[in-house]
């Protein structure tokens, strides 16, 4: 099997982080689905983590629609299945595979990813794959960060730092942290049509992508000292820092720019 890229600590802490990370782009994904999610439709949730984003699909779809997540992590995607039965989701299901490695046995009209090609060497291959996967008419439809976006008001030294830390330790693992401008041409190069962007950013003066910004931090802390880029008390004191600027609420963090593209399977039925 392929060797994990990801380099965000996964597992019941990983869930959490990602019921922070939904909230926080809740502002970004829900008009992205409202545009493109529609009653009826088959969707893949590609990287479908904790499940936050099939369950937006699922109240979409309908009953007479469905939503396949697929996910590396397997404790996440049982807490996740767990999740959708306590909701008494039925029109939704999931599945624990490596995406790189992966192959539906139907196709469907909207393919979607979120924070996944940016981890993953493969991000083209995957993107030609996806393609396929898609009926006549189908949409493919990514979110993807460019990491440089970060910023604060007063400067931070210390969110500079963390947002080169976390580029080098995504760059080490073969993906790249600054690939949502990129997303455009990657669509057109997979054979996608009527290829379209936007662009949104998360900024908060308290809670929110300020919290999401320490957690990540943390999230990726074992990577980063692994990766000889800082040692654990180096870590803990720019952690710490963060920690006190995220608590302060005069000061403003703004997260990553978040590039949304979208792509359509023009071949006919």
């Amino acid at each position: 099997m392929a060797q994990n890229p990801y380099s965000i600590r996964g597992g019941e802490v990983g869930r959490s982080r990602l019921r922070l990370l939904s909230e926080v782009m809740r502002e970004g994904t829900d008009p992205l689905l409202d545009r493109f999610c529609m009653p009826g439709m088959r969707c893949l949730d590609l990287g479908s983590g904790g499940g936050d984003v099939a369950t937006s699909m699922a109240a979409r779809v309908g009953d007479n629609g469905s939503v396949l997540g697929v996910d590396l992590d397997a404790a996440k995607v049982a807490m996740a299945t767990a999740e959708a039965h306590a909701l008494g989701l039925r029109n939704v299901a999931y599945e624990a595979a490596n995406v790189n490695e992966w192959s539906p046995s139907e196709r469907f009209d909207l393919v979607y990813a979120r924070f996944l090609l940016s981890h993953l060497p493969s991000r083209w291959e995957l993107l030609k794959r996806a393609k396929e996967w898609l009926a006549p008419g189908g949409v493919l439809l990514l979110e993807d960060i460019d990491f440089r976006g970060h910023r604060s008001h007063p400067h931070s030294l210390e969110l500079d730092t963390t947002v080169a830390w976390y580029e080098q330790v995504v760059a080490k693992r073969g993906g790249n942290a600054w690939l949502g401008p990129e997303l455009p041409s990657l669509l057109r190069e997979a054979g996608l049509a009527n290829v379209g962007i936007s662009a949104w950013q998360p900024v908060a003066l308290h809670g929110g992508i300020k919290d999401l910004i320490v957690v990540t931090m943390e999230a990726i802390s074992q990577a980063i000292v692994e990766d000889g880029l800082a040692t654990e008390d180096e870590l803990r004191r720019v952690v710490e820092r963060l920690r006190s600027i995220a608590a302060d609420p005069t000061t403003l963090m703004g997260g990553p720019t978040v590039f949304q593209a979208w792509g359509w399977n023009d071949e006919e039925a």
